[in-house]
């Protein structure tokens, strides 16, 4: 897909710099606030959406030493990549199976973990469309008041940041054939037609 500079200057263009920037490292305001985002900014994006190509799966290695009390087993989360969310455990969605997520440990009563999760892809190559998408509004949002001073700006970058996040999420949620990997929800129960 596109690199990280690549990245960079779409989510420069326009309104906030009339300059690319060929580094990270380059000289400018733009590239020094990339430079500071950039990951933490892709990370946030991660954690808040389940996209396709930060979505990884493994089978957990349960811990010697068990929980001092409410459940049996602990098990170690992912680290590389390093885990940002829980989707599923043992194929069902996480609230179908007695859990806690405690500093880096996953504690249940299963003897064994499978789990579906959001992890960290820093490989900017291997960033589905919608990821990439995703990330370029997110960066242009929070640099935009200090590139330009516009809260106006600011406040139209971060809806067309959220409408990205639902579309890449819907998007994303499309493409497998498991009836099973829909994510559910009742926010809309009592919605009339």
């Amino acid at each position: 897909m596109a690199s990280k500079v690549a990245i960079a200057n779409f989510a420069l263009v326009g309104e906030l710099s009339k300059n690319k920037i060929t580094a990270l490292s380059d000289n400018t305001e733009g590239a020094k606030l990339v430079s500071l985002l950039f990951d933490d900014t892709a990370q946030e994006v991660m954690t808040v959406g389940a996209f396709s190509s930060s979505t990884f799966r493994q089978t957990l290695a349960r811990d010697a030493m068990a929980p001092d009390w409410g459940y049996s087993y602990r098990f170690a989360l992912p680290t590389d990549p390093k885990y940002l969310g829980l989707l599923k455990v043992n194929e069902l969605r996480p609230g179908d199976v007695a859990h806690s997520i405690e500093s880096g440990f996953l504690l249940t009563d299963e003897a064994t973990v499978k789990i579906q999760y959001k992890g960290w892809q820093d490989d900017t190559e291997k960033w589905d469309p919608m990821l990439q998408r995703a990330v370029v509004l997110r960066l242009a949002h929070k640099m935009s008041y200090p590139l330009t001073g516009n809260v106006d700006l600011k406040k139209h970058l971060f809806a067309e940041y959220l409408d990205a996040l639902d579309t890449g999420i819907a998007i994303d949620g499309m493409s497998s054939s498991n009836v099973d990997n829909i994510i559910y929800t009742e926010d809309l129960k009592d919605v009339r037609g």
